[in-house]
């Protein structure tokens, strides 16, 4: 049995990767390939430039086919894989019913999206998934409001897909969820962190606005469904003037409303914020109608979403991680006073 992956040196890692991607790609039938590492972190990912020779009939010869790729391995072991096929069979329904440009799934030799690879005295057994490349260039440094009007347009046109979508029967995928979130031990979180009078109350009061809106939203499919729920300038491209999303590894059940809220952070502090939302909410509109109230909601799922993985990291344990989680809380308590404008 060889070394664990997580006990090799960086290198190491990297060949066992590449060892790993190579015995995937045999399973495809996309001709001779190089890989490129992408990154090495919880998910793997490689650029593959695969090139392979086609017969034409019309000229009754042989030519030279090149296409690019991304190899995935999934990382995260608590993700099933009947929730990984789910996200694949979305990415190909978005492919098939709209003209919305997403990872496109590559299918194998035998027509299966997903594959386990298992090398002899190998550990490592990573889920694997081949992508089309998805051409663009992102624009997080040069977003005008021409180019948010775009996003807003793609983000309506996927929520509208959601909307009229036939789920499989066997569809599983995470569902967002404000009570699992906000733990009963959240109660407590005052008393732990020894936060002051104005932090308590900082925190109840977002708390007590978000459970009061949560009761006012419906959750039929007109407000709630698939929702990418990354969809961030890190996570689109712009092709000459088309928007093109990728990386929906986080697609999620959930509000529509929380998935705009996503989109819409980055554009804190800009200096020309304003006219960047703007923008983004005239081309949702275009698509699909704006919901009723949805500024006053969205300043709620923002402000949730920024306290977010501080709720899903509750409580580390270790004096040291209790310290510095402490910290991260009064640092919270102040962010969201300042956006909360409490």
């Amino acid at each position: 049995m060889e070394t664990a992956i997580n006990e090799l040196t960086y290198n190491g890692r990297v060949r066992r990767l590449r060892e790993l991607a190579e015995a995937a790609l045999a399973y495809y039938d996309i001709g001779n390939a190089r890989l490129s590492l992408i990154n090495a972190g919880v998910d793997t990912l490689f650029q593959v430039v695969a090139q392979r020779r086609v017969f034409n009939e019309d000229s009754l010869s042989m030519h030279l086919e090149k296409a690019r790729y991304i190899l995935r391995f999934y990382g995260h072991e608590e993700v099933s894989t009947e929730a990984i096929l789910s996200e694949l069979r979305w990415l190909l329904a978005l492919r098939r019913d709209t003209e919305l440009l997403v990872p496109e799934p590559v299918f194998m030799r035998d027509g299966s999206l997903l594959i386990q690879v298992c090398i002899a005295d190998i550990p490592e057994t990573p889920r694997c998934v081949l992508f089309r490349w998805v051409e663009g260039r992102f624009a997080e440094t040069l977003l005008s409001p021409g180019r948010l009007e775009r996003a807003g347009m793609f983000l309506a046109r996927l929520h509208q897909h959601a909307e009229n979508y036939m789920l499989p029967a066997d569809f599983e995928r995470p569902r967002w969820d404000w009570q699992a979130l906000v733990k009963p031990e959240l109660t407590e979180v005052g008393g732990k962190a020894k936060l002051s009078g104005r932090d308590a109350a900082t925190f109840a009061v977002l708390f007590e606005q978000t459970e009061d809106m949560l009761n006012q939203l419906t959750t039929n499919k007109t407000a709630y469904g698939l929702i990418h729920s990354d969809f961030q300038p890190t996570n689109y491209l712009f092709y000459k003037d088309e928007v093109r999303a990728i990386d929906f590894e986080k697609c999620q059940f959930g509000y529509y409303l929380y998935d705009m809220a996503i989109a819409l952070l980055c554009l804190q502090g800009r200096e020309n914020e304003a006219a960047l939302r703007d923008a983004f909410f005239n081309g949702y509109a275009q698509i699909r109608v704006l919901p009723d109230h949805y500024e006053e909601r969205l300043r709620l799922f923002t402000a949730i979403h920024m306290l977010e993985p501080l709720l899903r990291a509750m409580w580390p344990r270790g004096v040291p991680a209790r310290s510095a989680f402490v910290r991260e809380i009064k640092q919270a308590a102040e962010q969201l006073r300042a956006y909360l404008h409490l």
